[in-house]
């Protein structure tokens, strides 16, 4: 597992309440264009060192594939229901 820090250097955003500095949890603050930047340095970083194949990338998911992994196998209309409301 590499170290974000090793990747990006200084983390993006001050650190919050929420996003402490130091812990495991995932950054906050952070622009879409600075989350594909890292994934770009961290697919170069892993092809480098043979953990990577040549193949395959590190990258954000499109919408679509966002889509599918929050509705969780439903099959209704929405992830979260039949119809939709201002609720």
């Amino acid at each position: 597992m590499v170290n974000s820090c090793l990747v990006v250097g200084e983390l993006p955003g001050e650190p919050t309440a929420e996003q402490p500095e130091g812990g495991d949890s995932p950054v906050g603050n952070v622009y879409s264009a600075e989350a594909e930047l890292f994934c770009r340095r961290l697919t170069e970083l892993a092809r480098r060192s043979g953990e990577l194949p040549g193949n395959w990338e590190f990258r954000l998911p499109t919408e679509a594939q966002s889509e599918y992994a929050c509705r969780a196998g439903t099959t209704t209309t929405t992830a979260f229901g039949i119809t939709l409301s201002g609720k």
